[in-house]
């Protein structure tokens, strides 16, 4: 999926993080990420909605609450979003995003 698909499907984000020209990379919700998009709480759930690029690749699209619990956003760009969660139990913990 393309950023424009991701623009289409949810806009312009509130804020973005890093640049998919950034030659430094972090970590966050388990992916690796140069550039973030965030969407606070867009849909009033008490969530707010980030995008991960690394690059011009869609590294991931989750659900994250204020307490830092997190989850894969099932409304991505075609509105059936599923990341690859092989050798996943699921489960996940919140972890701060970290410079590499």
């Amino acid at each position: 999926m393309d950023r424009g698909a991701v623009w289409r499907r949810f806009g312009a984000p509130q804020s973005q993080d890093g640049s998919v020209n950034e030659p430094r990379s972090q970590e966050a919700c388990g992916v690796t990420w140069n550039e973030r998009w965030r969407y606070a709480n867009p849909e009033g759930g008490g969530w707010d909605r980030l995008v991960f690029w690394y690059r011009y690749d869609l590294r991931g699209v989750f659900r994250v609450w204020p307490d830092g619990a997190y989850e894969p956003d099932p409304s991505g760009p075609d509105g059936a979003y599923e990341p690859d969660l092989s050798g996943s139990d699921g489960a996940y913990e919140a972890e701060p995003a970290k410079p590499s």
